[in-house]
């Protein structure tokens, strides 16, 4: 019972990604590492589900090119709204397309290790202290 207790009161980790094999994995990836997980299939789920839960939300995961908002564009959507919460770019396709993001990035796949060590150093990061 201990467990789950913990779980509940890690920041809530959202995995963003149009593919659903790559997203399942990542989360299955997150949660056997012990972190809490939500889904979304698109950007547009992911702000949406953002708006709700964003007081839990410590990290989102996003893939770098979906169809109608990349997560590049999600990135930028979160800092603006929520920039308590750390965002980490992930794509098969290399860095290329965000060289210019102060996002931080992984390319996929990664090691287990890489993914789990990537999100806990973003939780621990210092939060973005919103303006007055």
């Amino acid at each position: 019972m201990a467990a789950p207790a913990a779980r509940s009161q890690s920041p809530l980790v959202v995995v963003v990604d149009d593919d659903n094999a790559a997203r399942h994995d990542l989360a299955r990836v997150l949660g056997q590492a012990g972190f809490s997980v939500v889904q979304a299939s698109d950007g547009a789920q992911a702000v949406a589900l953002l708006t709700t839960l964003w007081v839990r939300v410590g990290v989102v995961i996003s893939a770098v090119r979906m169809p109608r908002m990349s997560g590049k564009e999600l990135a930028r959507i979160v800092a603006e709204r929520w920039p308590s919460v750390a965002v980490l770019l992930v794509s098969g396709h290399g860095g290329g397309a965000i060289d210019d993001s102060p996002v931080p990035f992984l390319p996929k796949p990664c090691t287990r290790e890489a993914l789990v060590e990537a999100v806990r150093a973003l939780i621990r990061r210092p939060a973005a202290v919103a303006p007055d």
